[in-house]
């Protein structure tokens, strides 16, 4: 057996490696941040139209804005 002298290598050789493992990670994570995102800045739009049709305009123009500051959020 070629790693006789090493208990580790079979171990470490049934891992995926570190990079690879990492990148997938990393996208997985990207990828469920940036949906949550888009449902957040879809909630803010439905409720500064909703507020839009209360008369509460002030209340719209900071949802709004909280719905652009996410988009750009996205954007980064």
């Amino acid at each position: 057996m070629a790693t006789a002298g090493n208990t580790n290598a079979l171990y470490v050789d049934r891992t995926p490696a570190a990079g690879s493992f990492n990148l997938y990670e990393r996208r997985r994570l990207r990828t469920a941040l940036r949906r949550r995102l888009e449902e957040r800045i879809v909630e803010h739009r439905r409720a500064a139209r909703r507020a839009r049709a209360r008369g509460e305009a002030e209340r719209a123009l900071a949802l709004e804005a909280a719905a652009a500051r996410l988009a750009a959020l996205m954007r980064d």
